[in-house]
């Protein structure tokens, strides 16, 4: 049997999503920099958490923090100058700042039993969470937000799971027990959305990976079941939540749909580039990195297999639209998206491929470009991969 207590006790399974690293240890806690040049991601390589940054192809890595304890969850400053993030360096985890170099750390709380989490606002406030009791295996926080002029708690000793500013820095959402919350930071009113008002099938669920669309009219979130469930060895049965992706607007009007990421599919549905394989997207170049070894495994051991073979791009479980493989030489034309595997003059990475139109040029290429299809992007940001 498997339990789940709560969002901050489960915070490196719930809030951020492993990935594979050239580094030595685990990498987890990876955030992209406003200006889409650098990712800080923290690596276990040392021994212990400690906190990174990087330009995106994974070149210039540099170690921010170096000592015998954690530090995690970091996040930037909308100026991408410094970087918040959680360190249990005075005992109990408490919320620290530093220099997007890792120069002049201090330390901005003081919190009696220690915090969890803290997020950048667009104004440049933090949200973070302080502990405030246990009763068993669940955890209670107050819900903070601080800036130059003091600091408001905005939800006193909940259940918290999970929470997220709005992209216009005038809402945040959060998750207590059964219900997603809309605070509005300037009138302090709040919409309270019951998880049974959305599915009554949702009863001891939490939320959770909760992601704003960019006007601030809506999140999409996950909505987990909370409690255990029995495996009888043939592995644990789904539950209403597992799969769906879950639309909440502001104004509380609700929705959900099948949640599956961009993956890249033969027209059986075998993928041959799974979701978890892609790393991020570059919208204005459809320019994909994927993860160490991916790429050398289409260009060089199943090359022969996929030249000329439609691909489908597929995003919420459906085909978005297709394209066919190439590779430089072919004596072909195409009229279609490609994915050229071997392409002359590559002034790609190692990691990467591109989605182009047509081959051997793109004035091959006779119809509308697909590749701006809303759900595209829309499963790209949800998942964090999107790069604009």
């Amino acid at each position: 049997m498997q339990h789940a207590h709560g969002f901050f006790t489960l915070a490196a399974a719930i809030l951020l999503t492993s990935v594979s690293s050239t580094y030595g240890g685990a990498r987890f806690s990876e955030r992209i920099s406003p200006d889409g040049s650098t990712i800080v991601f923290v690596s276990t390589e040392d021994g212990d958490a400690e906190i990174y940054t990087a330009r995106r192809d994974g070149s210039q890595g540099r170690k921010l923090t170096d000592n015998d304890t954690v530090d995690n969850y970091p996040d930037w400053s909308p100026d991408g100058k410094q970087i918040v993030f959680m360190s249990k360096r005075t005992g109990q985890f408490q919320i620290h700042v530093m220099d997007s170099n890792g120069q002049a750390v201090r330390q901005l709380t003081r919190e009696e039993q220690g915090t969890s989490l803290a997020k950048y606002g667009r104004d440049g406030r933090i949200a973070y969470a302080a502990l405030r009791g246990r009763k068993d295996k669940i955890r209670y926080y107050d819900l903070i937000v601080m800036g130059d002029k003091g600091s408001k708690t905005i939800a006193h000793r909940k259940w918290l799971h999970d929470f997220a500013w709005s992209p216009d820095g005038k809402v945040i959402v959060y998750g207590r027990t059964s219900e997603i919350v809309f605070h509005d930071l300037k009138t302090g009113d709040e919409t309270v959305v019951p998880h049974k008002s959305i599915d009554k099938r949702l009863g001891s669920h939490f939320f959770w990976k909760s992601k704003w669309r960019p006007d601030s009219k809506s999140i999409t979130c996950e909505i987990i079941f909370a409690g255990g469930r029995m495996d009888d060895g043939t592995g644990a049965p789904k539950i209403f939540g597992d799969d769906e992706q879950f639309i909440i607007h502001r104004n509380g009007k609700t929705s959900w749909r099948l949640r599956k990421q961009l993956a890249i599919d033969s027209p059986n549905g075998t993928p041959i580039i799974a979701a978890d394989e892609i790393v991020s997207y570059d919208w204005d170049t459809h320019t994909m990195t994927l993860k160490p070894g991916v790429k050398d495994r289409l260009s060089k051991k199943q090359l022969k297999q996929l030249i000329g073979r439609k691909f489908e791009i597929t995003a919420y479980g459906k085909t978005i639209y297709s394209g066919l493989f190439a590779a430089s030489l072919m004596s072909r034309s195409i009229n279609s998206p490609v994915i050229n595997l071997q392409p002359m003059g590559d002034s790609l990475s190692p990691n990467e491929i591109r989605i182009e139109l047509g081959y051997p040029t793109e004035k091959f290429f006779k119809g509308k470009d697909p590749r701006g299809a809303v759900e595209i992007r829309e499963s790209l940001d949800e998942a964090g991969k999107l790069r604009d």
